[in-house]
């Protein structure tokens, strides 16, 4: 958690995780995916649906990275 925050903290994506329930909006999946790849998730396009951006992210992270999804957006 600690590392999450230290890199979704700062601008442009000024997000405090300080515990997993920070998790479930899924800015901070997004964010972490934005930071690697900005062109595929660009952050002004992450919003207030917590299941859209998780979804997103979570396609991103198995796309790009091939990090396959252990859980669904609906169990974050």
């Amino acid at each position: 958690i600690a590392w999450v925050q230290k890199q979704v903290g700062p601008a442009p994506y000024n997000l405090t995780v300080a515990d997993w329930s920070d998790f479930r909006d899924g800015k901070a999946f997004a964010g972490l995916l934005n930071i690697y790849d900005e062109k595929f998730l660009p952050w002004d396009s992450v919003g207030d649906d917590g299941l859209a951006n998780l979804e997103r992210a979570f396609k991103g992270f198995e796309e790009h990275l091939a990090i396959p999804q252990l859980i669904s957006p609906k169990e974050v």
